[in-house]
């Protein structure tokens, strides 16, 4: 297979993982929504957002570092099985830190201790994502994989929640389905990635463990920072308001965000690894093709945001129903979204990430972080338009990275054509 064919493959292979996950998501969404009701949805989101904290930790950058050393050395299959095991072994050993917190958390704080169980429950995804090793798939540019065992994870989700979530009270097996479709298709990923790569789990050496900590450390502090906003927007909404709103809140959001991951997620995903390693072999050749890239895609997805302003009322009815009008506001604020992450995403993950200027992304993505923060906590606690503020607050974030990231391009990149 060309790289050409093998990239589309890649592309097409993650664009069918997210649309199952769109399709999917307007299935379970309004199902839970209609059930539940926003209070009940809106503990379960909360709780998910708090166990993602500890998923940011259990990653650890990996899924760009890794990728990325993969993605250059696929074509030797022992250090590939080097590369894997000392990452493995790393993302075990922080996994097991990450539970011990959460469960002093839980028991500590009575915030969080009247639904520990949900915590508890939700916390079995992020066994699940340690087991399936995505990072290593996109390193080999081999993602129909991915794209099969996602489709298995979402399948078992949806039918599972269907069958047993019939009232309100069944909210605390919402997450428990979740957890055991990713555990079960998180242990078959892993045993296919050893039997297709012949990968040998091998005890590294501390200087191998050593190297993938330092390699990853930079990308890990950018992505807790970048995750810390994708998640403190229902955090913060939790701790300054009630489940209602978090639940109208976290309801239209998931909706955008699925979209938007759909999108910028896809891209990233697929064309990263070949980024990089076109970046080391040919830097106009790799300058060549983001800007390809940019042409083909920002146009479309302005069209879609645009069409998302318009139709957003007609949208939430439609997909939450009459219940949860408090959504629409959210979806037309964020409207953008879809746009603005992709071009900072190309803007970040392309030109910044695959030409190595990991310091100049960390300070991006933190001086970002502390604008968005900032807004959202200025009119969280200051204001009473708080769904509104933590809108603004999200898109100065996508805006921020943009606005920080052209003048490096400008004064970077001419040196290279």
């Amino acid at each position: 297979m060309t790289q050409k064919r093998k990239l589309i493959s890649n592309f097409l292979s993650l664009s069918s993982i997210n649309v199952v996950n769109i399709l999917l998501t307007f299935v379970t969404a309004p199902y839970l929504a209609r059930v539940l009701g926003p209070e009940k949805l809106g503990i379960i989101f909360f709780a998910q957002a708090v166990v993602q904290y500890f998923n940011l930790v259990t990653d650890y950058g990996f899924n760009l570092s890794a990728t990325r050393e993969i993605s250059i050395y696929r074509d030797d299959f022992n250090k590939t099985s080097e590369i894997f095991s000392s990452v493995m072994i790393v993302k075990t050993v922080l996994m097991f830190v990450c539970f011990i917190i959460l469960l002093i958390a839980v028991f500590s704080f009575e915030v969080l201790h009247k639904d520990y169980i949900i915590y508890i429950f939700s916390f079995g995804t992020i066994i699940g994502n340690l087991l399936f090793p995505i990072w290593f798939f996109q390193g080999m540019e081999n993602m129909k994989h991915i794209a099969i065992l996602n489709l298995i994870s979402k399948l078992m989700s949806v039918i599972l929640i269907i069958t047993v979530i019939k009232n309100t009270s069944d909210y605390i097996y919402v997450p428990l389905i979740n957890s055991i479709a990713c555990i079960v298709v998180g242990l078959i990923s892993t045993l296919m990635a050893a039997r297709l790569y012949k990968l040998q789990i091998k005890i590294p050496s501390v200087s191998e463990i050593r190297s993938q900590i330092i390699n990853g450390w930079h990308v890990f502090i950018s992505s807790v920072m970048i995750s810390f906003y994708n998640l403190a927007d229902v955090f913060l909404l939790g701790i300054f308001t009630d489940p209602i709103t978090v639940g109208y809140y976290a309801t239209g959001s998931k909706l955008v965000r699925a979209i938007e991951s759909g999108l910028s997620g896809t891209l990233a995903q697929a064309v990263n690894p070949h980024v990089s390693r076109l970046a080391s072999l040919d830097k106009k050749e790799a300058l060549l093709f983001i800007q390809k890239i940019s042409k083909k895609t920002l146009p479309p997805v302005f069209i879609l945001s645009l069409l998302l302003l318009i139709f957003a009322g007609q949208i939430s009815n439609l997909i939450f129903g009459s219940k949860f009008e408090g959504s629409i506001i959210v979806i037309r604020m964020l409207s953008f979204l879809p746009f603005l992450a992709l071009t900072a995403t190309i803007n970040c993950n392309f030109y910044l990430l695959a030409f190595g200027y990991f310091n100049k992304y960390m300070r991006v993505i933190l001086a970002s972080i502390i604008v968005s923060f900032s807004v959202m906590f200025f009119f969280l606690a200051f204001t009473t338009i708080k769904i509104i503020g933590v809108c603004i607050g999200v898109l100065l974030f996508a805006l921020t990275i943009i606005f920080l990231t052209f003048p490096i391009i400008k004064k970077e990149y001419p040196k290279i054509q």
